[in-house]
């Protein structure tokens, strides 16, 4: 039972994608915002023609959010950030630098990173309810409560170990998305926007505790990669 809505959402992926907006707090484009985005969509498109790179039927989604980012979910979920639009918005480079971000998540999808993220969410939901249940009925049982404490932290085991993989893999899985992205566009627009973070990154103030919970490798490391990938 453990492991049936993971393997429900795997079936019906539209299904997990819905939820996600909503836990995401991200909606549909505008006409204004679809407009901008179909630009996007145009060069990427090109460059998949040119490349002989596919890529798969996205999604588009914005969150209402002043922070420079984008993201992907589900199996098919793109996001912009309304930051992220309001800083590239109608200038040539813009687009350009819009596509290097959305190659890049688009790599995520391929790759598949996207779906064991949602499996591992579903995986984790039964679980959870069923800790957060057992601690307001059986565990107020002595002995049954003991026991059930003691199951419930066997079957934790595989979601736990899913959970580790995942997180000391991060860093690998974006660097495999960005060479994605730089066999996707060949470059374009994309070592210019991890320029733009490296300065950003620079201009934060930054802690070792922030540092060692990053889950992206310092975008000077990853300008590097593709620059060489590219070269």
């Amino acid at each position: 039972m453990a492991v049936l809505p993971a393997v429900f959402v795997a079936k019906v992926p539209s299904v997990a994608a819905g939820n996600f907006d909503l836990d995401f707090a991200t909606r549909r484009p505008s006409e204004r915002e679809m407009t901008l985005i179909g630009e996007v969509e145009a060069f990427l498109q090109e460059r998949s023609v040119a490349t002989g790179v596919r890529i798969p039927r996205l999604v588009w989604r914005i969150q209402d959010s002043g922070e420079l980012n984008a993201f992907a979910y589900a199996h098919n979920r793109v996001v912009f950030t309304k930051g992220l639009l309001l800083k590239y918005e109608d200038t040539p480079s813009g687009i350009e630098r819009l596509s290097g971000v959305i190659a890049h998540e688009i790599g995520h999808l391929r790759n598949w990173d996207t779906r064991i993220q949602m499996l591992h969410h579903y995986l984790n939901l039964p679980i959870n309810f069923g800790a957060g249940l057992a601690n307001r009925t059986l565990n107020r049982i002595p002995f049954v409560g003991l026991l059930f404490t003691a199951t419930t932290l066997v079957l934790c085991i595989p979601a736990k170990v899913a959970e580790l993989l995942t997180n000391s893999t991060s860093r690998f899985t974006e660097y495999e998305a960005d060479r994605f992205a730089a066999r996707l566009i060949e470059g374009n627009g994309l070592s210019e926007i991890l320029d733009d973070f490296t300065k950003m990154e620079e201009q934060q103030s930054d802690t070792f505790s922030a540092w060692i919970q990053r889950s992206h490798p310092p975008a000077e490391l990853r300008h590097e990669a593709v620059s060489k990938h590219v070269l």
